[in-house]
C-alpha cells in the first residue's frame, strides 16, 4: 500500500509517535494531487481557505468519474488518501472528510449509481465513518445506501 497518491512525498501514516498530525490543508494537497489539479486550482483552494466547498467539489468529480469509469486510478488513490487522512488527521481533518465530503457523496449516491458505488471502494475506517454519518442522518440501522433507499 502506498503512503499516498501521485506526489509521493513521504506523508507518514500516523505522523510522529502515533499522533494525529495531518492538517486540512495537507489533506487537500494530497487530494488535489490525486485529482491532478492544476497549480492555479491548488492556489485558489488555499488562498480562499474554503476547504469544505473545495472537498465537496472534488467529491462531485470523484462521483462522476466513478459513474463513467469506475476503475480510474486517481479515484482509488483519492479514496486511499481519505483513509489515511482519517487515520492520521487532526480532528478538523477528519471532520472535513466526514462532513465536507461524505455528506456530499451520500447525497449524490442516494439518487444515482449502484448502492455500493462508493461503499465497496472505501477503506475500513472510511466505511465506518460513512456508515456512522448515514445512521446519524437516517436513523438507527440505516448504515448504507441500499438501506437508505429501501427506507425512503
Amino acid at each position: 500500500m502506498r503512503v499516498f497518491c501521485a506526489a509521493d512525498q513521504g506523508w507518514a501514516l500516523f505522523g510522529r509517535k502515533g499522533r494525529a498530525t495531518v492538517s486540512p490543508a495537507e489533506l487537500m494537497d494530497r487530494l488535489l494531487d490525486c485529482a491532478s489539479a492544476e497549480p492555479e486550482a491548488r492556489e485558489r483552494v488555499h488562498r480562499q481557505g474554503t476547504y469544505y466547498v473545495s472537498i465537496a467539489e472534488l467529491g462531485y468529480d470523484l462521483f462522476a468519474t466513478l459513474m463513467d469509469r469506475p476503475e480510474t486510478l486517481w479515484c482509488a488513490e483519492f479514496l486511499e488518501a481519505l483513509e489515511q487522512g482519517l487515520q492520521a488527521g487532526v480532528g478538523e481533518t477528519r471532520n472535513l472528510i466526514a462532513v465536507g465530503l461524505f455528506e456530499s457523496l451520500q447525497s449524490q449516491n442516494y439518487r444515482q449509481g449502484a448502492p455500493d458505488l462508493l461503499e465497496g471502494r472505501l477503506g475500513p475506517l472510511s466505511l465506518q465513518v460513512w456508515s456512522d454519518l448515514m445512521e446519524g442522518w437516517c436513523g438507527p440501522g440505516i448504515r448504507n445506501v441500499a438501506a437508505w433507499r429501501a427506507h425512503e
